[in-house]
């Protein structure tokens, strides 16, 4: 389904859809922009997702819920870090995707560890330190999540934007994996790029398995294969 123009609802306030974001379609969504929400998009998932089977939509809504309630700080020393949803958004009764802060960067951090495209991030004045700076970046954020009983789980590549400062900003935060502090009720990662998983995840099988576990390890073992392609 095609949002742009629709009117969807949030927990106060309701948001007209914009157009989708030229590179904003993936796998489980599509990002728009929103008239009148300066400095946010709003990612709606296709319908397939929302239709079946009928508990994804149910369990999509409950971990929003909880994200919600987590209360993550989007931004770190003045500046976007994290774009954690902020509202939930509604067709009718029909919760159809969530409001998120938007990223301006079109970087991302394997342009920083790809010689030929280094110098385009960082606007011909790329050095090794930009590279430090950037790992430096990452492993904050990560080490701000932990302390927030988040676990990212799938520390793909595609999923870090850089500015042109080498700061990181986090995306695709909905695949985290949550646990509600209130219920203890987990709302699991089942996603991840086989290449930089650990290798407790590697030998688990299929992510969607309940053993398939992510963890504050498994994230930091994601976390140094990235600072190694950095350095």
């Amino acid at each position: 389904m095609d949002y742009t123009n629709c009117v969807l609802k949030g927990r106060k306030y309701e948001y007209r859809i914009g157009k989708p974001l030229s590179d904003g379609t993936g796998g489980e969504g599509t990002v728009y922009s929103v008239h009148g929400a300066r400095g946010y998009v709003a990612k709606l998932f296709h319908d397939h997702i929302l239709s079946f089977p009928n508990y994804k939509a149910d369990f999509l809504k409950r971990k929003l819920e909880c994200m919600l309630r987590l209360n993550i700080k989007t931004g770190h020393r003045g500046k976007l870090r994290i774009a954690w949803p902020v509202e939930i958004l509604y067709d009718g009764t029909r919760m159809v995707g969530y409001l998120m802060p938007r990223v301006n960067s079109s970087h991302r951090i394997y342009d920083v560890w790809r010689t030929g495209s280094q110098d385009k991030v960082f606007r011909g004045r790329y050095n090794w330190r930009k590279s430090v700076r950037v790992a430096r970046s990452m492993a904050e954020i990560v080490a701000y999540l932990h302390e927030n009983n988040v676990i990212i789980g799938d520390l793909n590549q595609k999923n870090f934007m850089v500015d042109r400062s080498g700061d990181v900003i986090f995306v695709d935060t909905d695949s985290y994996d949550i646990t509600d502090p209130d219920t203890g009720k987990r709302f699991p990662c089942k996603v991840g790029l086989a290449e930089v998983l650990a290798p407790e995840m590697q030998t688990a099988g299929n992510l969607e398995y309940t053993r398939s576990r992510f963890t504050r390890e498994s994230d930091c073992f994601s976390l140094a294969i990235q600072i190694f392609r950095l350095l």
